[in-house]
């Protein structure tokens, strides 16, 4: 059961994972010309350039306004936003300073999103070569391993990627046009309804786990070769 279920799920990450590639890539185009703002605050990039550099970590100093401690790639994120590394990035010292959203935030919740979704391609590069090499799938502890640890950083990239969407389009609710502080209703019950969700989900937590342990001590009735 367990090896048709890892089978299913390659398969289908397989040719995913270079379709989030070109999704990303398409989102930093649109992101660039909708929300250029959003965009150096993901990136952290203070000043605008040209030759705009792509940065891989760093933590955001708003007092210096640099990013210490990254690894910048020259002139990647001018490629990425406009197909052209000499092209001008808008910085964060472009905007006034009531119209940018929490940096820090924003930034660190998008080195989370996209490293995760890189360790993501590389496994999933690993099953592929492997398959081509062994017509099966990698068997390795280290392979499981990193199989079961995807699970619940693919939920951690999911969230820090709704992060980036929504911390930073702050302080609008519609960008340029209503701020959220603006759009803020009181809403009667709230609180019951966040109980109750919490309340299902614990619910179906719970027996999840407890098919799974049923699962997993049920008989296999039949041999399964893993191709």
């Amino acid at each position: 059961y367990s090896r048709r279920a890892l089978t299913l799920s390659l398969l289908l990450a397989l040719p995913l994972v270079p379709v989030q590639a070109l999704v990303g890539d398409w989102s930093a185009k649109v992101v660039a010309n909708s929300q250029p703002v959003k965009l150096a605050a993901m990136e952290a990039l203070y000043h605008t350039t040209t030759h705009a550099p792509l940065h891989i970590g760093g933590l955001p100093n708003n007092e210096t306004h640099e990013l210490d401690y990254a690894l910048a790639i020259p002139g990647a994120l001018s490629w990425l936003a406009y197909r052209d590394v000499n092209a001008e990035v808008q910085g964060l010292t472009a905007f006034p300073a009531e119209n940018l959203p929490p940096v820090t935030v924003v930034h660190i919740a998008f080195q989370i999103m996209v490293g995760i979704a890189m360790l993501m391609c590389v496994v999933a590069a690993w099953c592929g070569a492997s398959y081509v090499r062994t017509r099966g799938w990698p068997s390795s502890n280290m392979f499981l391993w990193a199989v079961i640890l995807l699970g619940p950083l693919s939920v951690i990239a999911l969230e820090a990627g709704w992060i980036v969407t929504e911390v930073g389009r702050q302080p609008w609710i519609v960008q340029g046009y209503m701020r959220t502080a603006e759009a803020v209703t009181l809403a009667p019950g709230l609180w019951n309804v966040f109980a109750a969700t919490i309340v299902i989900y614990l619910i179906i937590g719970a027996a999840t786990i407890v098919i799974l342990r049923q699962l997993a001590k049920a008989p296999i009735s039949e041999e399964y070769d893993g191709a």
